[in-house]
């Protein structure tokens, strides 16, 4: 939680994670003074002077201070207003074998909660391997054998979650936001009525706070990305459907723990089981990667303009086109979401068709 690095005035942070991947994945995240991540040219510039870097190796490793885990979960306790606010729920917590592993237990069950953990015993290779916030099949199974009253799935490093309702339902970080939203709205604490997401959320998000008189504004990929929106644009809230949510009540990055009992709590308060915390309509999406020998402008080339436009014509208020090139392979991904799943696969279907004359 960024908010420890503050409270201690640290000059900064750096986590050896995999994030949401395997073992194999691990990598390392760097977060400043400030609690945020570092940006994007300052990211760069730190990798190129990795990269020609000699290794340096200290004689001696830092030794622990198990006291840091305590004073993470006081500062998560002392987000919630009300003492024990999960009382009577028994819920069941899966870590993904990662960095909450234990300490989700301990902070759950000070916030009066009944906790049963899976996936909490990591071995330093285990770590998302078949279970977590990218899995939760498993927590879903185990909410409904124990007939618990919900579930938290976190990732390796506990920035995502996903819960699972008392049916073993799934709840993303699209149910996620349109829940908190409400809440915050209706406790007047949502400035603006905005919420930030991402492109990737469904466009059913964007229609269910619009119904309401709530705004949905959309960033780029990247909870970095959502954060600068929510600068930008005043918000207090904002996430990915992923699972990466950001209340900036409480903090300046995701935060899992943070996020799944806050809408835990939500539910006790509310009295209502975690079921009916999100009434979310998904419309149907279809997602098509074609393959390009190059990778030109879209807006530079007028056949694909002109049918992408038509294409956001046909649809207009009705679901919504996505057209991008892939970061990793040559690939330009078409995505259309809208209310007839026919429709949307033959308007897909038209403009991948055009993608493949004039750049295959």
């Amino acid at each position: 939680m960024a908010v420890h690095g503050e409270e201690l005035r640290a000059d900064g942070g750096i986590v050896i994670s995999a994030s949401h991947n395997p073992a194999a994945d691990n990598g390392i995240k760097i977060l400043g003074s400030n609690g945020e991540k570092l940006a994007d040219d300052l990211e760069r510039h730190l990798e190129q002077r990795i990269e020609t870097s000699e290794p340096l190796i200290g004689p001696h490793l830092p030794e622990i201070d198990r006291g840091l885990g305590r004073r993470y979960v006081d500062l998560l306790v002392a987000t919630h207003t009300r003492p024990e606010p999960l009382a009577g729920l028994h819920v069941v917590i899966d870590a993904a074998n990662g960095a909450a592993s234990g300490i989700a237990q301990d902070f759950l069950s000070r916030l009066g909660a009944r906790v049963t953990a899976i996936a909490s015993s990591p071995d330093g290779n285990n770590i998302n391997e078949g279970c977590g916030a990218t899995a939760p099949d498993d927590l879903a199974s185990k909410v409904v054998a124990l007939e618990a009253d919900a579930g938290i799935a976190l990732d390796g490093d506990a920035d995502r979650v996903v819960l699972v309702d008392e049916k073993g339902a799934v709840l993303d970080g699209d149910d996620i936001l349109l829940a908190w939203a409400r809440h915050l709205q209706a406790a007047g604490r949502l400035p603006g009525s905005r919420v930030v997401a991402t492109v990737m959320s469904n466009f059913g998000l964007e229609q269910t706070l619009a119904n309401e008189n709530l705004e949905l504004l959309r960033c780029p990929v990247g909870d970095r990305s959502v954060w600068l929106a929510m600068n930008e644009h005043g918000s207090v809230l904002g996430g990915e459907q992923s699972g990466h949510i950001i209340c900036s009540h409480y903090g300046v990055t995701g935060d899992g723990l943070l996020t799944g009992s806050h809408l835990l709590a939500i539910a006790v308060e509310l009295s209502r089981p975690v079921s009916t915390l999100s009434n979310l309509h998904r419309l149907p999406q279809i997602l098509l990667n074609v393959p390009v020998s190059h990778m030109r402008p879209f807006d530079d080339l007028p056949t694909i303009s002109r049918q992408l436009a038509e294409t956001n014509r046909l649809l207009a208020h009705r679901g919504r086109v996505l057209l991008r090139y892939s970061g990793t392979e040559a690939l330009a991904r078409v995505m259309i979401e809208g209310e007839d799943a026919a429709e949307i696969e033959s308007l897909a279907e038209g403009l991948a068709e055009v993608i493949r004359k004039e750049l295959g």
